[in-house]
């Protein structure tokens, strides 16, 4: 289910709301409409092959749906109307919002690594030629050990993304 534009949001939830989207969608790869409504409907079989990734208790909506979404099943948000709640949610922003962007990069590591490991690779490499231009403008042409630590950086960073990708990719067919 996927909550229409018109359902009801408190408004101190927002921004919180709008960066957890912003980063969901970059991991999935697509827009998600709606990542935390508890309304999921799945054939048993298949999301008994993902269990062992579904947290005890909050969280099982987004797992669920990042476990659909990255397996590349066939799948469909239906807009769903909702009310305002009545009682108290449980849900608190600073306990729960990173918990929920940390689970977010454990899944994306799980079915796609290189959504998390290649910008940070690439982001050191860039200021790695940063540093490189610095040195060999203002250092009398040498390479420093910045330049040398960044670029060692970047490349074991992407490293590890290359070999957290076949163990990724080994667990999945162990499931599917």
């Amino acid at each position: 289910g996927a909550r229409t534009r018109g359902a009801f949001s408190p408004a101190n939830r927002w921004a919180g709301k709008l960066i957890l989207k912003w980063f969901a969608n970059y991991l999935a790869g697509m827009k998600i409409p709606d990542l935390n409504s508890g309304m999921r409907i799945f054939r048993r079989d298949i999301i008994l092959r993902y269990l062992h990734l579904m947290p005890s208790g909050f969280s099982f909506s987004t797992t669920s749906t990042f476990a659909i979404l990255k397996s590349k099943r066939r799948f469909k948000f239906i807009p769903i109307t909702v009310l305002k709640r009545t009682g108290k949610s449980t849900v608190r922003q600073w306990r729960h919002g990173p918990s929920t962007i940390m689970l977010m990069l454990r899944l994306s590591v799980l079915f796609e690594p290189f959504k998390v490991f290649l910008p940070v690779s690439m982001f050191i490499m860039l200021l790695c030629l940063g540093s490189l231009a610095i040195d060999l403008t203002m250092g009398g042409g040498g390479v420093g050990d910045t330049t040398t630590m960044l670029a060692l950086s970047s490349l074991t960073i992407f490293m590890f993304g290359l070999l957290c990708d076949q163990v990724s990719a080994m667990r999945r067919e162990k499931y599917d």
